[in-house]
């Protein structure tokens, strides 16, 4: 399936609590822009960063050498997080709760996926839920440069035995 990110959280997020998830994240990608270039969803053109919708990628024709990571590529999947999800056919109806995920093939831009997912789980708490295929430890660097940051970021704990992962391979059966 590929080193993926999921998250669980409400339909809706507060306007107030988006500007500031946003505000943070714009602000922490300033710092990250030299290493980790954002492009749109599709790996191409600029990152969508506003109160509405927060979508990127990594830029597709990256310039990095074919022998390197990203072997010329740093996209992958896109992150996509919206202040008003939408449901989509594999989610539950009945659920109150949203579930979504991101794979990112540990790729350039996965650093910017962390960020983003610690600064929203540091303003909805409870009501939002991250898990990830990496360990504490892969997610250091985000933590550590959100810590610097914003004052927080190091007390940031992946969620375990919340059904997150067991829900993303229940999509397996859908197709």
């Amino acid at each position: 399936m590929g080193y993926t990110h999921y998250w669980k959280r409400k339909k809706a997020i507060d306007l107030k609590k988006m500007e500031s998830i946003v505000s943070d994240f714009k602000m922490a990608y300033r710092e990250i822009r030299s290493s980790v270039d954002l492009a749109g969803p599709g790996g191409v053109g600029k990152p969508i960063i506003d109160e509405i919708s927060v979508a990127f990628n990594g830029r597709r024709r990256c310039g990095h050498k074919k022998n390197s990571h990203c072997k010329g590529d740093c996209s992958h999947e896109p992150f996509l997080s919206s202040r008003i999800s939408r449901r989509t056919s594999w989610h539950d109806p009945d659920s109150k709760e949203y579930f979504d995920f991101c794979k990112t093939a540990r790729k350039p831009y996965d650093l910017a996926v962390m960020i983003f997912l610690i600064i929203a789980k540091q303003y909805l708490k409870s009501t939002f839920v991250v898990g990830s295929d990496g360990s504490d430890d892969d997610w250091l660097k985000a933590k550590q440069l959100c810590q610097r940051i914003f004052g927080y970021g190091m007390d940031f704990k992946l969620e375990r035995n919340h059904g997150l992962l067991s829900e993303f391979k229940d999509l397996d059966t859908l197709s």
